[in-house]
């Protein structure tokens, strides 16, 4: 597979998504998340540690705390500008990707929004999801959808559900939701 730039795809290892979704893969509306989980957001931020987060102007315009801490924060955007030293602006997704390739050793996590994850997804070997047992009708952004439903067992061709959660109860919210892990197959 070749990207529209003629380069060679490639699984990238140390390169990792992280989304919270509902059933038709919404992930957020107005700019902001579909629900705020407390529980969800414990494990993003245990997974994203210490790590590098990658992210459009839009999702990183939207963090309540900029940058995020304990993070090399990269955001990908032709427009932005940062004198921030946790925050690296990429111009490009090829500017990205040989960052990436550099810092083998670094881990790696798409953070959003839905342009990002679906440029990334080829190159991605495992995905972070936390699912959200409903369906949120006022959401205007989705993630790619990797399989008819977060909750199917049917799989596409490139990805893998190697890991299901418990389901889980958010009272302030409403809603069962459950941790995933997914991989490229």
């Amino acid at each position: 597979m070749e990207t529209s730039e003629g380069d060679k795809m490639e699984t990238l290892k140390n390169l990792k998504m992280i989304a919270a979704v509902d059933l038709n893969w919404g992930i957020g509306k107005n700019n902001d998340l579909l629900y705020h989980i407390k529980e969800d957001m414990i494990r993003f931020k245990k997974l994203t540690n210490y790590n590098a987060v990658i992210m459009g102007k839009k999702t990183y315009e939207s963090l309540p705390v900029k940058p995020l801490i304990d993070r090399k924060n990269i955001i990908l955007s032709s427009t932005y500008s940062s004198n921030n030293d946790e925050v690296i602006v990429c111009r490009t997704f090829k500017e990205i990707i040989n960052l990436i390739k550099i810092n083998s050793n670094m881990t790696f996590w798409v953070i959003g929004g839905a342009q990002v994850y679906e440029q990334f997804l080829p190159y991605c070997d495992e995905i972070a999801l936390t699912v959200i047992h409903t369906v949120d009708n006022d959401a205007d952004v989705f993630f790619p959808k990797i399989a008819s439903s977060p909750v199917s067992e049917s799989y596409t061709d490139s990805y893998m559900r190697i890991h299901r959660g418990d389901e889980m109860y958010d009272i302030k919210n409403d809603v069962f939701y459950e941790f995933q892990t997914w991989k490229r197959k």
